[in-house]
């Protein structure tokens, strides 16, 4: 689809912009296209997707920013650093009595099992620590979704990328709304130099 290409046209300006997709596999970042919507407008129609946003609303309240787009590219027969359970306030091991952050997850192209489809641990948003390996393999669930679909979960419940064995890559734009206290990935005021500021929601 024309949005899975245009992720592909950002990745590769990203990589030539680094010096080499090498650079991205040292510090942990390749297949990790970030920051879509400050490349390209077309990007900006999921940031405040009309089924997405009740959702994060109902949660967060009416004050929350954006705190991450970035794009997934699960390449066949590749491992990805998303492979490994994470959630999406990394490095954060804590509980709260309510969501802190709201991940969108949307599915570029489909979510099989043989293209690698993601796994959730469903309630692992409620607990500090990560389990025993032996109960995430008993309990995690993989997501079986079609192209178009959007996920939507609590940023702290641990998933992970499965293994890619089509001859396919499998494509999904990640979308991280928090509360105004977690800083944001980077400054998109910055980045955008005003763009959008004539816009109540994207401001």
């Amino acid at each position: 689809c024309s949005i899975g290409r245009k992720m592909d046209e950002v990745y590769k300006k990203q990589v030539d912009d680094i010096g080499g997709e090498n650079k991205l596999w040292e510090i942990g970042d390749s297949d990790s296209v970030k920051h879509l919507m400050a490349y390209d407008e077309a990007f900006v129609s999921l940031l405040r997707h009309v089924k997405v946003l009740p959702i994060v609303r109902h949660f967060l309240k009416d004050y929350f920013v954006l705190n991450l787009q970035n794009g997934i590219l699960n390449k066949p027969n590749v491992w990805n650093p998303a492979s490994l359970w994470h959630r999406d306030l990394f490095f954060q091991h804590y509980t709260s009595s309510r969501p802190l952050s709201i991940s969108a997850l949307f599915s570029i192209d489909d979510f099989t099992a043989e293209m690698g489809g993601t796994y959730v641990l469903p309630g692992s948003h409620r607990h500090e620590s990560f389990p025993s390996p032996e109960y995430a393999q008993r309990f995690e669930q993989q997501l079986v979704v079609k192209a178009g679909s959007v996920i939507v979960f609590d940023s702290m419940m641990f998933h992970r990328a499965g293994f890619n064995a089509s001859s396919k890559v499998r494509r999904s734009i990640s979308n991280i709304y928090t509360l105004p206290f977690i800083r944001q990935q980077i400054s998109f005021p910055r980045v955008l130099q005003g763009k959008y500021s004539d816009d109540d929601c994207l401001r």
